[in-house]
């Protein structure tokens, strides 16, 4: 890893989503939404200067802020967002830089990609070339459930704090239905992009895209939901 380069594990067909600082949240999560990117990396039109990086949770975030704190957060720039709850700067990488030292710059920020960039003859960052994500896969034994009764800002909150993508849905005998998932809470706020507060109170059950692949045969928990992972 100390000899391979950031630069030898670019994609042959990459694509890396760019978003103005300037624009509303609202339309930034849209944007993240139809490009079916993860992350986006927010720059300064003016300044061609990457001011950091907005993600699927972030946007989940948002909701969280909206209901509780900033009704009007939809409509302010992504840019007076990542000031204000921006929970982490940019952590970035350059193509030259050796995967082992873009692994430490993960771990020692704790999160879970970074942009690569290239750069030019005085090392300064110019284009991004893609963005570096790493995936962690249960690292923990308990698997986060949620009741087939429960509704969307309960989902909400389980993903905000607890750093997961999918969240098992149980019903009231404790049996795995399917699996609620961040781009299911994705989809239902593009749905409702005129009051996106509407989704905090909707059920989980209302859609069935929520639960989907329900099916249950008596096999072990741990094996059913071997789709379920720790990852942004």
């Amino acid at each position: 890893m100390q000899s391979l380069l950031c630069y030898d594990l670019a994609p042959n067909h990459g694509s890396a989503l760019l978003i103005d600082g300037d624009l509303s949240m609202r339309k930034s999560l849209l944007a993240l939404h139809q490009t079916g990117h993860g992350a986006a990396l927010v720059i300064s039109s003016s300044a061609r200067s990457p001011i950091g990086m907005i993600t699927v949770t972030d946007c989940l975030r948002a909701v969280v802020v909206a209901s509780s704190i900033d009704p009007a957060i939809g409509d302010r720039s992504i840019r007076d967002f990542i000031k204000v709850y921006g929970k982490k700067k940019l952590i970035a990488a350059t193509i030259n830089m050796s995967v082992w030292d873009a692994a430490r710059l993960v771990c020692l920020n704790h999160v879970h990609r970074i942009p690569v960039f290239q750069t030019d003859d005085n090392g300064k960052l110019t284009d991004i070339l893609y963005t570096l994500s790493l995936r962690r896969i249960f690292h923990e034994t308990i698997i986060k459930l949620i009741s087939i009764d429960a509704y969307c800002g309960e989902a909400i909150d389980k993903f905000v704090t607890g750093k997961m993508s999918c969240i098992a849905v149980i019903d009231d005998r404790n049996t795995m239905l399917g699996k609620i998932s961040k781009n299911d809470i994705m989809r239902e706020l593009v749905e409702h992009s005129n009051n996106y507060l509407e989704i905090v109170n909707i059920p989980v059950k209302v859609h069935n895209s929520f639960v989907a692949g329900i099916h249950w045969s008596g096999r072990l928990l741990a094996t059913t939901v071997e789709g379920l992972h720790f990852c942004y």
